[in-house]
């Protein structure tokens, strides 16, 4: 029977920090995700900014700088190909 947690070598492709992200919960770190583009088969890609616990106001600073600099933020993921009868 498992634990219920997922592990990297389990994970997707592309979602080997899971258990870097679980560090920072357990200690308590802040954390933003921005959109950073899609995969080769059109799934979500995000940055993950994380600060020292309290400087949420800087994460934002930092998210809101690159959502600026880039235009992920505003791109959608390609639509799905349609089966052709």
């Amino acid at each position: 029977m498992g634990t219920g947690r997922v592990t990297s070598s389990e994970a997707a492709p592309g979602s080997s920090k899971i258990d870097a992200a679980l560090y920072g919960i357990y200690l308590g770190l802040c954390a933003l995700a921005v959109p950073d583009g899609f995969t080769a088969g059109g799934l979500p890609l995000s940055l993950q900014i994380v600060c020292q616990a309290g400087e949420e106001a800087m994460a934002l600073r930092i998210g809101w700088a690159y959502e600026q600099a880039t235009d992920w933020h505003e791109r959608r993921p390609p639509e799905p190909a349609t089966a052709k009868p």
